[in-house]
């Protein structure tokens, strides 16, 4: 008796996982270990370390866990992602669209070259100070970077446009062919329902050349101008969602139409350490009121067509409601690959594998 209790304290201590993964996440690391077949499993560890900050781990989580429950639109939207903006099977350059331009009379259809995105010489932005309590605490906490300066300077907008009109056309355009064909989306977000179409839908020309325009131009841009004191290099800035909403006013009884976007956007939180606005129509002429409300600095911010709002994603905002027309934007929920923790990214998946061998 006492040799087989020997034995199995033994096993017990081979089995033990050589890791260091927080308590709170041990034991869905250990149930997945078991049995990896668990989708709601993989979410969840997904989302608790999203908002402990791990954000390498999160996207590693959801991954893998598509791997694993390759069924499930959630885990398998992550791993779609991840496969559009930052796996290196190809060049970023340059690509050829189909211009098919549905306002031509003679339904031309010439192929041309999508020029690529140049950041005007002059470019600058405003930038909003928050109250110190409304800082996030994954801003504030962050723990990188050697600067002293007080991290409270988490709103900024675009003066000028950053994207050129034409482009912003061909996105809508872009978006309005892809959900005639599949659809409007309108329960992936269920702290906030936006009617939106995933960029990764659009035709593979588009797709590609906003994936460009974020590696090779704005997540320079974001490190240089927007987070300074953070120290975030370009190639660390990842892509954890990105889509076009459209927003439509309500119908009037004269018009007898119904679209299919909401007016508005509830006030929320995202999950992202900095997300993006960017317009695509015009403020005061393709539409009228709506824009970005950001609670702590009680603003309502909007522009023109190619304009960039960016802000910490942990700051409450929401969409203003539009009285007319169509309002339509690019949104970019962005993140690090860095764990806040300063952990080796991967320490998650390697706890699950130590325990399942």
């Amino acid at each position: 008796m006492a040799l087989l209790g020997l034995q199995c304290q033994v096993s017990k201590v081979v089995a033990s996982p050589q890791t260091d993964v927080p308590p709170q996440i041990q034991e869905i690391v250990q149930s997945l270990a078991r049995n990896p077949r668990q989708s709601s499993l993989w979410k969840r560890l997904g989302k608790l370390q999203l908002d402990a900050g791990e954000f390498a781990e999160a996207r590693r989580v959801f991954c893998h866990g598509w791997t694993q429950c390759p069924d499930d639109d959630s885990l398998k939207h992550h791993e779609r992602v991840f496969q559009t903006f930052h796996r290196d099977n190809e060049e970023l350059s340059n690509v050829k669209i189909d211009n098919n331009n549905d306002d031509d009379d003679n339904g031309s259809n010439d192929d041309h070259e999508l020029p690529p995105l140049v950041i005007p010489q002059h470019l600058q932005f405003f930038s909003f100070d928050v109250p110190d309590h409304a800082i996030p605490d994954f801003v504030r906490n962050y723990p990188f970077g050697t600067s002293l300066q007080p991290r409270t300077r988490i709103i900024h907008a675009s003066e000028n446009p950053i994207i050129p009109a034409h482009i912003c056309h061909h996105l809508i355009k872009s978006a309005i062919r892809t959900t005639d064909r599949i659809g409007w989306t309108k329960d992936r977000h269920l702290q906030a329902p936006t009617c939106d179409v995933p960029v990764f839908d659009l035709d593979a020309e588009t797709c590609r050349w906003v994936r460009n325009a974020l590696h090779l131009v704005l997540f320079p841009l974001l490190s240089q101008l927007i987070a300074p004191e953070l120290e975030i290099s370009p190639d660390e800035w990842r892509v954890q969602d990105c889509f076009i909403v459209r927003y439509d006013a309500p119908p009037s009884d004269q018009e007898g139409l119904t679209n299919p976007g909401f007016p508005s956007l509830r006030p929320h939180e995202d999950e992202s350490l900095l997300s993006l606005t960017i317009a695509l129509n015009d403020f005061g002429v393709d539409y009228e009121d709506g824009g970005l409300y950001i609670a702590c600095i009680q603003e309502v911010l909007n522009g023109p067509a190619g304009t960039v709002l960016c802000f910490a994603g942990g700051l409450t905002h929401g969409g203003y409601p539009i009285k007319r027309g169509t309002r339509w934007i690019l949104t970019v929920f962005l993140y690090v690959d860095r764990n806040l923790s300063g952990k080796k990214p991967g320490y998650t998946l390697d706890a699950i594998q130590s325990v399942a061998h």
